[in-house]
């Protein structure tokens, strides 16, 4: 089975990269670019659920992106990627459906504006949030809005990024009786970047504030009118000589009356084309996004409310193929918020990846 996982592999980096040949010139047009990045998983899983039934789960799934830029001057550009349509924090498929065809969506779509170190968007795209892990938001979750940010370069040996953005997560269209808002999410970090060889650090802080209309919902009982925080520390050392080593702290927070925090400590070490990385998640119920269901879909599957163990090894096969094995192992911290159904987990995963 091994076997047929990595001739999937070969012959699908020969076509990504025999369609990324199709450049910019040869579509006849100055400015636009072609990209994309594929990948084959093998997933196997087991879980002991509340009511202590044991289950288990193989299955094999992938995923395809393929996108657009056009910059049409040297401020403005246009963006556009499809992606294979699982759902909405995840574009991942199943083998196995049926010989259906499977579906895309669009996955991104924007205008935006860059000029002097500050930048503007408007649309569908990525989030304007640096984070160091998954835990917190979901980076396959693209929301719809505007968003806008500057970077302060001249700072020394430091620089400064402040940026955010304000999205539209459900529009309430016609009103009818009783007016009701549209549920908003608005995003603001600011970002700390510097360093004295042989150390570079980042400091970040920002939040999700979430906006539910007319919702009388607490922040305890629900995702409804909550702020979310994340603070994050890194530091990379480069005093080994081949080695790197970056240590990570992450500490989530929200402004419920309980169960409101959670941190992430991470180590990782490069060396040569191999990559280490450890991460211990420790996330209370009301701590982060994952509340609302937008936090890191399927590593793990626990929403919030969880403690757990994640290890990850990686090998770089060329400049831009690779493959990881990822390991998890965890559980429900059963703090009284109803969030999971899952009592246990542990989660592997083997990914071919390839970019273009």
């Amino acid at each position: 089975m091994m076997g047929i996982i990595v001739l999937f592999g070969i012959l699908f980096y020969g076509g990504l990269t025999w369609i990324a040949s199709a450049d910019s010139h040869a579509a006849g047009i100055e400015g636009l670019k072609f990209f994309g990045d594929g990948r084959v998983r093998m997933e196997t899983a087991s879980q002991t659920t509340a009511a202590d039934e044991e289950q288990d789960r193989e299955r094999f799934r992938y995923r395809l992106r393929l996108g657009l830029t056009y910059k049409a001057s040297d401020i403005v550009e246009f963006g556009a990627r499809l992606a294979s349509n699982g759902d909405v924090n995840s574009p991942h498929i199943n083998f196995g459906g049926g010989f259906d065809r499977d579906s895309i969506a669009i996955d991104k779509t924007y205008v935006k504006a860059s000029y002097m170190g500050g930048f503007a968007w408007f649309g569908k795209n990525e989030v304007p949030f640096w984070e160091q892990n998954e835990y917190y938001w979901d980076a396959d979750i693209n929301p719809e809005g505007l968003a806008v940010g500057y970077t302060v370069k001249d700072l020394g040996p430091v620089s400064l990024t402040l940026q955010g953005g304000y999205f539209n997560h459900t529009e309430k269209s016609w009103e009818t009786g009783t007016p009701e808002d549209d549920t908003t999410v608005t995003m603001y970090q600011a970002v700390v970047k510097g360093g004295i060889d042989p150390v570079d650090a980042i400091l970040a802080y920002g939040a999700a504030s979430f906006d539910d209309g007319n919702s009388t919902t607490s922040c305890d009982a629900a995702a409804a009118d909550c702020t979310y925080t994340l603070t994050s520390v890194q530091v990379k050392v480069k005093s080994i000589p081949g080695i790197g080593l970056t240590l990570g702290y992450d500490m989530l927070s929200s402004d419920a009356s309980a169960n409101d925090s959670g941190s992430v400590i991470s180590a990782q070490i490069d060396y040569n084309k191999f990559k280490f990385v450890l991460r211990l998640p420790d996330i209370e119920g009301n701590a982060g996004p994952g509340r609302a269901g937008l936090s890191q879909d399927d590593w793990p599957s626990y929403k919030t409310d969880f403690k757990g163990t994640e290890i990850n090894i990686g090998y770089k096969i060329a400049g831009n193929m690779d493959v990881d094995f990822k390991w998890f192992d965890g559980e429900d911290k059963d703090s009284g918020v109803a969030v999971n159904t899952i009592k246990e987990q542990s989660l592997t995963q083997v990914n071919f990846n390839v970019k273009f």
